[in-house]
C-alpha cells in the first residue's frame, strides 16, 4: 500500500496505544519512520520494504512466528502487529522479538478492517471524508445513530461533544429539555456561559483527567436539568465527552453502560481527529506549494470564469504579553477552518491553512490590481464581523498578482502588513501593505538602528523616562506646528502649564527646537516610539 507521507512509530503509538494497539514484546524504536503498512503474505515476502508496519492476522502458531523472524530482518522490517498474544508462550514471543523486533498486539475489540482504516488515515493513504459541518469539522454520519442508541440505553437526551464543547451529534429523542440543550443543539456549540460555569466547578478539569462520570446539578439559569458527563479518552488523550440530560443520577447499571459507550466512542472520535489531521496536512502542503510559487494544479482545472489575479491573506493575533486570551494552536486551527469555509463560498479553489503562528489563505478573484486588493479587504473585514472573531485577530492583505509564481512576493506583503497590525495600538484590523507602509518603514528604521548599535529613539529616551506628559507635550506641539493654544487645548491643560512642560522638554532634550531638521527627526523618533513597546503607559505627575 502506498502513502503520501511517512510518520514515526512513536506518533502511531501516541495516537493508537491503549485503545487500538499495545506493545506485547520488544522495545519499539519510536524514531523509526513508518512509510507503509502491509498485510503479511507468505508468498510475497520479497515485496516487503524497510519502514513497513507488518500486520499479521491469523498468525498465532509458534513455528510460523519463529520462521518469520529471519525473513523480516532480512527485509528491514522491525515492527509487526498480531491479534492474540495470549495464545502464544511468553518466552516464544520474547525470543521472536529479541533486540531487533517490536511486537504489537491488536485490541480484541478492534477488527483488522477498522485497524487498517485507522492506519490509512494516519499515514495519509486515504482521502479525507466528505461529511463535514459548516465549520469544516468532519463528523461520522453514524454518530447521530450512536447518540440515539445511548439515549435509549440510559433513557435520557444525549449530546456528543468535542474538546471545545462543539456538538458533534445529538440524539433525536429530546424528551424534557431545557434552554441550555435547545441553544446548544441550534448553535452546535455549548453556550460560553455554561462552559465557564463548568470550568468554575472543576468539571472541565475532571473530564480532561478522568474516565469516571461526573454529576452536574442544574445551575438554575438556562439549565433546569442536571447533567451526567463522561470523558472520551484514547491512549491518555482527551478527545471529547458524552453528555446526558437527566432528572436524577444514573443508577449503577446505567452508569456503567454510559461509561462503556464513551469507550466505544473513542474509536469514532479518534478516526475523526485523524481525518482532520490528514486534511490539515494536505491543505498545509498545498499552501506551502502555492506560497513558494509552485502550482499544484493545472490552470485548466480552474472553474469558469478563470481568475485574473490572486490575493494572499495572512491572519495572526496581536501580541499582548501576559494576555490569557493569546491563542493556542487549536484556536488558530479553528480560525483556519472558518476562513476556509468563508472563502470557499466566494471561490471554490480558494485555500486556507495554518503554518506556524499564521493562517494563510489564497483567494482567486476576477478583479486586478488595487481593485482586487480593495475587494480582498472587504472580504477580510466581512469575515471578522461574521465570525465575531475576538479583537486580537488581524489580517494582512498582500498585493494582487496575476501569476502563481508571484505569490511569494504577495505573501511577503501580507506578512509585513500583518506584522504591523500585530504591534499597532489602533483599532485597525485589516490592511494592505500599502496602507501601513510608513509604519513598516518606521519599524525597519528601529530594527536597523538596533543592528548598528544605535538607539533608535535618540534624545527622546529622556522624555520616555520622565513620563508620558512630556512625550505628549512634545508630540502635540510638533503636530500643532508650534501653536501652543491649539496644542494645550488638545491635551486639556492650561496654556501656561503647557509652556512650563515645553520648557522642561527643551531642558531634557538639549536640542534646538527652532531647527526644522531637528523637529523632523524628533517627530520620526516619536512615531517609532509609538510603533514600538517604548511608548509610556504610566502618566507621570509634576
Amino acid at each position: 500500500m502506498s502513502q503520501r507521507n511517512s510518520v514515526t512509530l512513536g506518533r502511531i503509538l501516541d495516537v493508537l496505544a491503549g485503545i487500538v494497539l499495545d506493545v506485547l514484546a520488544g522495545i519499539p524504536d519510536r524514531t523509526q519512520l513508518v512509510r507503509r503498512f502491509a498485510v503479511f503474505d507468505p508468498t510475497a515476502t520479497d515485496e516487503l520494504e524497510p519502514g513497513t508496519l507488518l500486520l499479521c492476522p491469523g498468525f498465532d502458531t509458534v513455528p510460523e512466528l519463529l520462521s518469520l523472524r529471519a525473513v523480516l530482518l532480512d527485509r528491514g522490517v522491525h515492527t509487526v502487529v498480531i491479534r492474540d498474544g495470549g495464545s502464544l508462550p511468553g518466552d516464544t514471543v520474547n525470543a521472536f522479538a529479541g533486540d531487533d523486533l517490536a511486537v504489537l498486539v491488536l485490541s480484541p475489540s478492534i477488527s483488522w478492517t477498522r485497524a487498517i482504516h485507522l492506519l490509512q488515515t494516519l499515514l495519509g493513504t486515504e482521502s479525507v471524508e466528505r461529511d463535514r459541518t459548516p465549520s469544516g469539522v468532519s463528523v461520522g454520519g453514524d454518530l447521530f445513530a450512536f447518540a440515539d442508541s445511548v439515549s435509549a440505553l440510559v433513557d435520557a437526551p444525549i449530546t456528543i461533544e468535542d474538546t471545545e464543547f462543539r456538538i458533534l451529534a445529538f440524539s433525536s429523542r429530546h424528551g424534557t429539555v431545557d434552554q441550555a440543550r435547545i441553544t446548544s443543539v441550534l448553535d452546535r456549540k455549548v453556550p460560553s456561559e455554561y462552559v465557564a460555569m463548568l470550568g468554575s466547578r472543576g468539571v472541565v478539569q475532571h473530564l480532561q483527567r478522568s474516565s469516571e462520570s461526573v454529576w452536574i446539578p442544574p445551575d438554575g439559569a438556562e439549565s433546569d436539568l442536571a447533567r451526567v458527563a463522561v470523558a472520551i479518552h484514547s491512549g491518555g488523550r482527551y478527545l471529547g465527552s458524552l453528555w446526558a440530560a437527566v432528572q436524577s443520577p444514573l443508577e449503577s447499571e446505567r452508569d456503567s453502560a454510559f461509561k462503556a459507550a464513551a469507550k466505544m466512542l473513542a474509536i469514532h472520535l479518534l478516526q475523526r481527529q485523524l481525518h482532520n489531521d490528514a486534511e490539515r496536512r494536505l491543505n498545509e502542503w498545498r499552501m506551502v506549494s502555492l506560497l513558494r510559487g509552485e502550482q499544484p494544479e493545472s490552470p485548466t482545472t480552474w472553474p469558469k470564469p478563470t481568475p485574473r489575479s490572486f490575493v494572499v491573506f495572512a491572519l495572526g493575533m496581536r501580541q499582548s504579553p501576559g494576555d490569557p486570551e493569546s491563542p493556542a494552536g487549536s484556536s488558530l486551527d479553528e480560525l483556519s477552518d472558518s476562513l476556509a469555509v468563508h472563502l470557499a463560498a466566494l471561490h471554490p479553489c480558494s485555500v486556507a491553512a495554518r503554518i506556524g503562528d499564521t493562517v494563510y489563505a489564497v483567494l482567486p478573484t476576477r478583479a486586478v490590481d488595487t481593485e482586487a486588493e480593495r475587494y480582498a479587504c472587504i472580504v477580510a473585514t466581512d469575515y471578522l464581523q461574521r465570525t465575531q472573531a475576538r479583537s486580537g485577530v488581524v489580517i494582512g492583505v498582500g498585493r494582487a498578482v496575476t501569476r502563481l509564481p508571484d505569490l511569494p512576493r504577495a505573501r511577503e506583503d501580507a506578512d509585513r502588513a500583518r506584522g504591523v497590525l500585530q504591534t499597532a495600538r489602533g483599532a485597525q484590523r485589516v490592511a494592505t501593505f500599502g496602507d501601513v507602509y510608513i509604519d513598516y518603514a518606521l519599524q525597519t528604521l528601529a530594527h536597523d538602528a538596533h543592528a548598528m548599535g544605535v538607539h533608535p529613539l535618540g534624545p527622546v529616551r529622556n522624555l520616555l523616562e520622565a513620563g508620558s506628559q512630556y512625550v505628549d507635550t512634545l508630540l502635540e506641539w510638533l503636530e500643532s506646528f508650534g501653536d501652543v493654544n491649539r496644542a494645550s487645548a488638545a491635551l486639556h491643560v492650561h496654556p501656561n502649564t503647557f509652556r512650563y512642560r515645553l520648557r522642561r522638554v527643551r531642558e531634557m532634550l538639549d536640542v534646538d527646537l527652532d531647527d526644522p531638521d531637528v523637529r523632523f527627526r524628533l517627530l520620526v523618533q516619536l512615531r517609532i516610539a509609538r510603533a514600538s513597546d517604548s511608548w509610556p503607559t504610566v502618566v507621570g505627575q509634576d
